[in-house]
């Protein structure tokens, strides 16, 4: 059964997860509305229940009435079971307790959920920063042909255009953009192959390793939602990419060495 994290447009809050029968539930007591958000897992990013048709006509069906008890504390019954005599009943109050992880029985799996979507946020923030440092060190390196203000050499620059790029992919995530994912493993994939071969090419083997670790852990972070592979490819991510701008700075500045 599909279960969904939901939260209020104008929160940060994410709460659930709650299955079909308990979102009809709060449907009915008017705390879900067409508004309310949903978590897309496949596409990664919060959606409005009115974009998805079938969760629509599941919680807020055209033809049918749903009514709840006048007085919220009143038992709701939620489960029904052929076998038991008397039905299950739940409150509102005891969806929203078991979502919140209030109950024994929801505590474990509330505290998964959570540091899921804590690190869907983690990994966000450090691509950011491994695109951020990558866009403004290359460009910063690379100055003096920027200065030029000459298209022609501008556009022959390859690492100017990864710049743009990379600064461009950093905005985006700092503004958790997350439908730009493909792009960023793309751009992860471009680094990895072209960035590293490149260097190796010179023999900066050292070089070619630390952006091929920055690039393959970049990678990882569009999917993983783990926070134990998080805490090897966040610092990874951003390490690397440090490491290697010192490096190819001291490669284009030899004195400095």
């Amino acid at each position: 059964m599909s279960e969904y994290f939901i939260r209020y447009p104008d929160s940060e809050e994410a709460k659930g997860p709650y299955n079909i029968e308990q979102l009809q539930s709060l449907s009915e007591a008017k705390k879900v509305t067409n508004d309310t958000l949903y978590y897309d897992d496949d596409k990664e990013v919060w959606l409005a229940i009115r974009g998805n048709e079938g969760l629509t006509e599941s919680l807020f069906p055209a033809e049918k009435k749903l009514s709840l008890k006048k007085n919220p504390d009143e038992e709701l019954n939620l489960l029904k079971k052929p076998e038991e005599e008397e039905d299950k009943k739940l409150t509102v109050e005891d969806i929203l307790a078991a979502a919140e992880g209030d109950t024994p029985e929801t505590k474990n799996k509330r505290t998964k959920a959570k540091w899921k979507h804590r690190t869907i946020g983690y990994t966000i923030f450090s691509l950011a920063i491994t695109f951020l440092l990558s866009g403004a060190g290359l460009a910063v390196l690379h100055l003096s042909t920027i200065q030029t203000l000459n298209p022609a050499l501008i556009l022959k620059d390859p690492f100017i255009i990864t710049a743009t790029i990379d600064l461009l992919l950093a905005l985006c995530l700092l503004l958790s953009v997350t439908t730009i994912y493909p792009v960023v493993r793309f751009r992860a994939v471009l680094g990895l192959g072209f960035m590293a071969i490149y260097f190796y090419s010179f023999d900066q083997v050292t070089m070619a390793v630390l952006i091929s670790v920055s690039m393959i852990c970049a990678f990882i972070n569009t999917f993983t939602t783990r926070v134990s592979v998080f805490m090897l490819t966040g610092p990874g991510s951003i390490g690397g990419m440090l490491l290697f701008l010192f490096l190819y700075y001291l490669y284009l500045n030899p004195s400095q060495a």
